[in-house]
């Protein structure tokens, strides 16, 4: 499993110990399974893109995804007192709602520079009712910019172990489902730039949906 090369060896080999334990619990507890992963998984720059139902999402992520992950995630997670030291150690950053937020990208741009990978939930919030939701045009500004590959994955199963409020997880059956690769360099050339973010966006939303059961498509 390759790791990012800009966190120190002790980090590195307390992520590798942990990712097992957690890969382990998860694997028993919840029965999760892993579907259509990338053989071999790309390497160098790379954004990983999937739907957010459930708290429990960065971490089936983090598992299904065989390289360090860096996070975006909103402030308002990110600064509470029991997520931070999870936040250091996992290399995460955060994102203040209702701004611009230009030192998170320039963050995040930093890490696509050095070849790592940054995952996203382009929603830009968890869902209430399980249901996939519309991305945010936001999102798309990272991804024309950073211009890496972007994987897609449908998450399965976390609303039902652990939807939003829920205090305690069930052991539902956990699947992530990676789809297609969605490359920023095939977009039309010649449209404006927020035509050409709107058709990422759409690009990246659909090739999630397709990973997901009919029952979690959203509501028309």
């Amino acid at each position: 499993m390759r790791r990012g090369a800009e966190t120190g060896p002790i980090r590195r080999g307390l992520y590798v110990v942990l990712w097992l334990l957690v890969n382990a619990f998860f694997r028993v507890y919840f029965r999760m399974r892993v579907r259509g992963r990338p053989r071999p998984f790309p390497r160098g720059p790379l954004v990983v893109a999937a739907n957010h139902t459930s708290y429990l999402d960065p971490i089936v992520l983090s598992l299904a995804v065989p390289r360090r992950v860096h996070f975006l995630v909103t402030s308002m997670v990110h600064d509470q007192l029991f997520y931070r030291p999870w936040m250091w150690f996992f290399g995460s950053i955060p994102v203040q709602e209702g701004s611009v937020n230009v030192e998170a990208m320039r963050r995040a741009l930093a890490v696509l520079r050095r070849g790592g990978v940054i995952a996203i939930f382009p929603e830009g919030g968890i869902s209430d009712d399980g249901r996939v939701r519309e991305g945010q045009i936001g999102v798309a500004s990272l991804l024309l910019q950073g211009g890496a590959p972007v994987v897609a994955a449908g998450i399965v199963g976390t609303y039902a172990a652990l939807p939003k409020g829920r205090a305690l997880p069930r052991p539902a059956r956990i699947e992530v489902r990676f789809t297609d690769v969605v490359r920023p360099d095939e977009l039309t050339a010649d449209r404006p730039p927020r035509e050409k973010r709107r058709e990422l966006r759409d690009r990246v939303m659909a090739a999630i949906a397709r990973g997901l059961p009919e029952s979690m498509a959203p509501l028309r």
